[in-house]
């Protein structure tokens, strides 16, 4: 299984099926949105074999709120475990 991520450059429909223009890869690719209808331009989706499976929200967003996560807990658990001594 290949999974990529990519942001959807623009919408469109074949059939009646939702499709967007994703670029993936440095390449824009015709997806099928099927999966994910409510996503427009802009957006990051995740990619498997031609099909958007879901949105996936912005990176920078997530790397922050982990790392913010992470300083507000440290304290309590560095207060928690002890150092062993080597001998």
């Amino acid at each position: 299984m290949n999974l990529f991520h990519g942001e959807i450059v623009d919408l469109c429909s074949e059939d009646g099926m939702p499709l967007g223009r994703v670029l993936v890869g440095g390449a824009v690719k015709k997806l099928s949105l099927v999966l994910v209808a409510d996503a427009r331009p802009g957006e990051t989706v995740l990619v498997c074999d031609g099909i958007a499976l879901s949105k996936v929200c912005d990176a920078k967003k997530l790397v922050a709120r982990r790392r913010r996560d992470c300083r507000e807990r440290s304290p309590a658990a560095n207060s928690r475990t002890r150092r062993r001594e080597s001998f």
